[in-house]
């Protein structure tokens, strides 16, 4: 690929202009973390780019889906312990995130672009992947998607079923990193110019006028798709530590010359930290980490002006080595440490331990004092009322009441029970009382924890010894906890249903639950 002196002028005009101008309307800190002592997790999944994908100057063979030792995807799998799955891809907006994971995304502008997405045919991927039945049909042919694509996933359910494929690794991850935005914008804008762009007759500033305008609904599209796409990954996998990782500015190495010493690229720097503050920002909102990583290093490249600028800048804009070392520690640094586990009363050899550390490291349940768990102790339906809504992620019950006249207004537990009546996770007592300070059952638990699932009623019947004894309305739940491996029964073969749910029992559940 060759350019006249005249585009690579209107090229660097072009962008300049438009970063100068954008980066106008946008209103930025580094951690280190020790590996050694991170949290271990079981199953990490990471969605995101060719960044996160893996791809690089040390490895220009990666589109995805496959884990790179080198890239960050491959050094939180070690450090954290878990098995891994990569379900990033080269080329990979927030639009095809959303497309794969939130069934309510419809038609829309920034949608419909993934029929004539750019580089590497990422949405013609998607959608072939979409249109196949069975292993042996070759798919919509109007996507011309290449035998190395067609090849990418043949083991996974006959390479038919891209959409599942996420979800079904989404749903067992414990761990999630979520790396998107950059392209979003940038290259998105450059590649609906480019073609205008080649035209030496092209009106430079009706072209950066153009250029503009690409960005701004690149841009737009990301602030749209953002919080749906969260809610989406959330909602297949709720209990999850979700690390958002930050975006660098790629262009922040790119001179004008070989002898220009200022670096023009870094003008970017304006619109880069413009999407990191808006990703920053919802962090408590939507329930994530937040991973900053803007000092990553990348690659020197070569002048804007050397006519090889553009085949290599695709590259060169990926993290080094020990670029995607630092973006390691920026997501470590937001995980819990692995020590302190500070309960004298749960020993190693109590068939709780795992159970308790589970809770207490995901935030699910308090010791009743900063060293004692008690976890003899019963849990009262206030407590369990607590950690059903620190499970959904204590969301905003801002107008929301109950009729409950015993739940105290200001409580420790009022905005639990409001969220746990509104929906339709608890029942009262009475109409008008909720006796947040009583024990729990071992049936209420369960039907709580049924009714918090959104799961079918299942079929079946229950085999324990005092079955007659489980009240009418929570044998369905009994059923599912059981069909689950969610609850087991006490050592003489009975539910026990009416018995009080201790403490460390309601941590086995929670942790079977979260696990299942």
């Amino acid at each position: 690929m060759t350019y006249t002196k005249q585009n690579i002028a209107a090229r660097l005009l072009a962008v300049l202009l438009a970063i100068v101008m954008i980066g106008g309307v946008f209103a930025v800190s580094a951690q280190a973390a020790d590996a050694s002592n991170v949290k271990q997790y079981d199953y990490y999944t990471c969605i995101g780019d060719s960044i996160a994908a893996g791809y690089g100057p040390y490895d220009r063979s990666v589109r995805g889906f496959v884990t790179v030792p080198k890239a960050y995807h491959g050094l939180v799998a070690s450090a954290t312990g878990a098995d891994f799955q990569s379900l990033s891809h080269v080329g990979m907006r927030t639009v095809e995130a959303r497309w794969l994971l939130d069934d309510d995304y419809s038609a829309s502008p920034e949608a419909e672009s993934l029929r004539a997405m750019y580089f590497n045919g990422m949405s013609d991927y998607l959608f072939w992947m979409d249109s196949r039945k069975s292993a042996s049909d070759p798919g919509d042919d109007r996507y011309q998607v290449s035998d190395a694509i067609r090849n990418e996933l043949k083991d996974y359910y006959g390479a038919f079923g891209l959409k599942n494929f996420y979800r079904d690794h989404l749903k067992k991850s414990d761990l999630i990193t979520v790396g998107l935005g950059l392209n979003d914008v940038f290259l998105y804008a450059m590649k609906q110019t480019a073609a205008e762009l080649d035209d030496p007759g092209m009106n430079l500033f009706l072209e950066v006028e153009e250029y503009l305008r690409y960005m701004s609904i690149g841009y737009n599209a990301f602030l749209t798709n953002w919080t749906p796409l969260i809610n989406a990954i959330k909602a297949i996998s709720p209990n999850a530590t979700l690390v958002v990782v930050g975006m660098y500015n790629p262009f922040k190495e790119v001179r004008l010359t070989n002898t220009s010493w200022a670096k023009v690229g870094q003008m970017a720097d304006m619109i880069v930290n413009g999407m990191n503050n808006y990703l920053q920002q919802q962090a408590d909102a939507l329930g994530y980490k937040y991973a900053d990583v803007m000092q990553t290093e990348i690659c020197d490249t070569v002048p804007f002006t050397d006519e090889t600028f553009f085949d290599k800048i695709v590259a060169d804009c990926h993290p080094t080595e020990a670029g995607h070392v630092y973006m390691m520690n920026q997501i470590l640094a937001q995980l819990p440490e692995r020590g302190g586990f500070p309960f004298n009363d749960v020993k190693t050899t109590d068939w709780f331990y795992d159970d308790v550390v589970y809770c207490w490291q995901n935030g699910l349940m308090d010791g009743m004092t900063n060293t004692t768990f008690q976890p003899q102790g019963t849990t009262t339906r206030a407590q369990f009322a607590t950690v059903l809504y620190r499970m959904a992620n204590t969301p905003d019950v801002t107008g929301k009441s109950c009729p409950f006249t015993d739940v105290k207004p200001g409580s420790w537990y009022e905005k639990a029970v409001i969220w746990c009546y509104n929906a339709g996770v608890i029942n009262g007592v009475t109409d008008t009382t909720f006796v947040p300070d009583a024990s729990v059952t071992r049936e209420q638990m369960v039907s709580m924890l049924f009714r918090y699932s959104g799961d079918s009623a299942p079929t079946g019947s229950l085999q324990f010894t005092d079955a007659a004894r489980v009240s009418p309305y929570a044998v369905p739940a009994v059923i599912w906890a059981v069909q689950n491996g969610i609850v087991d029964g006490m050592s003489d073969g009975s539910f026990s249903p009416k018995g009080e749910a201790t403490r460390g029992q309601l941590a086995k559940i929670l942790h079977k639950y979260a696990t299942r």
